[in-house]
């Protein structure tokens, strides 16, 4: 069995990603993201704490503004 890091684990659902999306098979890029967000949550287990920090004024209901 070979053995891969975390990092080339995403790269590979990273390209799996891309070629369902060629393909049309909507999905099973589901499935692989829903793959990459658990490989990622182990990698990196605060980062959706970190972009609510990054990008919390964004989703502020007060500060956007619709121009037509």
């Amino acid at each position: 069995m070979a053995k891969v890091t975390t990092k080339e684990m995403i790269a590979l659902i990273d390209e799996d990603i891309k070629f369902a999306l060629e393909i049309g098979d909507k999905e099973f890029v589901g499935y692989l993201k829903g793959a990459k967000a658990k490989l990622l949550d182990e990698v990196y287990p605060t980062r959706n704490e970190e972009y609510d920090e990054l990008f919390c004024c964004l989703a502020d209901e007060d500060t956007v503004e619709i121009v037509k």
